[in-house]
């Protein structure tokens, strides 16, 4: 084990936290507000035949790129259906070990002397410990997957970089991969996708003083690859949506957010704030050493210096767009760790930086781990899989106080009706099954209307009560 270990530092720290993971992983069930989401969407375009222009209960869905509800559809064909908690699990997980991979080749190749095997599996582990990445890489979102491609496009630029650096032109591949990378990311994500990586490099170039080179990285190739595979995916989208979805998919999700967001609202500090957060446990010491990088100009390495201007200019950016989630902050968390091991000695800091990661690495693989028979009791009280099993088949089925129902078609293999005020209710139901948040009857039914349900069986799941049908 220790030879393992020493010879593959960080495939063992990857392993390390996948093996901590899998219960969690298989035990967990999906979260109300956005996975289960995406499953009844990818769900329904199988259903459509729909592969560019997506829909969620018959209301257009123009908020994402196709690629990664593709990847949940292909997933929902091979299991043949969205039982396989795992298999989906891994859309994220496998991009954040990518990331993880290509971070710690582009430190060994542009600092050998400072990633030898512990240093190596310190670094891997430090990415891997950071509250917000360690989260998006268990829960089903995209945000993972564009990162992956944001990182790769970063390295293939610094790789068709450096490789210029003595003067030759270079002709290798990474030309061709880098805009490749950026428009997965786009592909992925939307217009973020595209700019945090274009803003990155364009400003890179402006502080290295090449910033008459930016045609020449930024220019016809890498725009014509782009644009060349852009318009093949609106295509896709005129032919399947209409003018009208491709309409919502370019201005509606994407200017409409950026300048005066109808959705994720909040001010310009807001990130000023949870950049400490999504750093957690480690965040002082990466802000400090983020800070410093700036500060602390002499062997800095080309690598150290595109991925500080990536980060900041990421962080800039966010903030001046209107939407704002503290996961969106993705992106710049890899960077951040990635710089730590290049900036360390430089700090006058003597301390072994290798033994507090290695110690808090080991305790969050152990609590995810121990977390994991608890799951049970977390599903009932958050999610919607458990009053979905009590039931019963071929019965119509109706929600009231449940805050995105609808979705849970994904369980039923059937609509069912949402009702979100008791005046709806009352007026609208006509019988069946009816499940309700306790909560929230408590909160906001009247004292009729509880007294109403009071005289029909029901059974208690969790956070829900479902009521016995009613003809």
């Amino acid at each position: 084990m220790k030879e393992f270990v020493r010879r593959y530092p960080v495939a063992s720290a990857l392993l390390l936290f996948f093996a901590a993971s899998i219960p969690m992983m298989i035990l967990r069930d999906w979260s109300p507000s956005n996975e289960l989401r995406y499953l009844s969407i990818a769900d329904e375009a199988i259903a459509n035949g729909k592969l560019f222009a997506f829909s969620n209960h018959g209301a257009a869905y123009a908020d994402k790129p196709p690629l990664f509800l593709w990847l949940v559809m292909l997933c929902r064909l091979v299991a043949g259906s969205h039982c396989s908690l795992l298999l989906e699990s891994l859309l994220c997980w496998a991009p954040a070990a990518v990331t993880v991979v290509v971070l710690d080749r582009w430190l060994c190749d542009v600092a050998p002397e400072k990633m030898d095997a512990r240093n190596r599996g310190a670094a891997a582990l430090l990415t891997l410990t950071s509250v917000l990445f360690l989260g998006c890489a268990l829960i089903l979102r995209m945000d993972m997957l564009m990162t992956m491609f944001i990182v790769l496009s970063l390295r293939s630029f610094h790789k068709w970089y450096m490789a210029e650096a003595d003067g030759s032109s270079y002709k290798g591949k990474e030309r061709w991969l880098m805009p490749l990378w950026i428009f997965m990311a786009l592909f992925t994500k939307g217009p973020v996708g595209l700019l945090m990586p274009l803003a990155g490099i364009a400003v890179f170039l402006v502080i290295e003083g090449r910033w008459r080179r930016t045609g020449h990285y930024l220019g016809i190739r890498t725009w014509g690859v782009i644009a060349a595979l852009s318009a093949l995916w609106l295509t896709g989208v005129y032919l399947d949506g209409g003018p009208e979805y491709l309409n919502n998919l370019l201005f509606h999700q994407t200017i409409d957010r950026a300048v005066s967001a109808f959705d994720h609202k909040k001010p310009f500090w807001f990130y000023l704030l949870y950049v400490w957060v999504v750093l957690l446990p480690f965040s002082p010491v990466l802000i400090c050493a983020w800070v410093q990088s700036f500060r602390i100009r002499n062997n800095r390495s080309s690598a150290e210096r595109l991925m500080a201007v990536a980060s900041v200019m990421t962080f800039v950016m966010l903030s001046c767009f209107s939407s704002k989630l503290f996961i969106y902050l993705l992106p710049i968390c890899p960077l951040i760790t990635a710089m730590y091991p290049l900036v360390h000695d430089r700090m006058s800091w003597k301390w072994d930086w290798t033994k507090p990661v290695f110690i808090v690495a080991g305790v969050m693989a152990a609590g995810i781990l121990g977390a994991s028979p608890f799951m049970n009791g977390i599903n009932s009280k958050s999610s919607y899989g458990g009053f979905c099993k009590v039931i019963p088949a071929d019965e119509e089925v109706s929600t009231l106080f449940i805050k995105r129902a609808e979705n849970i078609d994904v369980y039923l293999g059937r609509e069912v009706e949402v009702y979100d005020t008791e005046k709806d209710f009352l007026d609208g139901w006509t019988g069946g099954v009816l499940a309700v948040k306790i909560s929230a009857l408590e909160s906001r039914g009247s004292e009729s209307l509880k007294a109403r349900l009071d005289t029909l069986g029901h059974r208690d799941v969790g956070a829900f009560r479902v009521y016995d049908p009613v003809h």
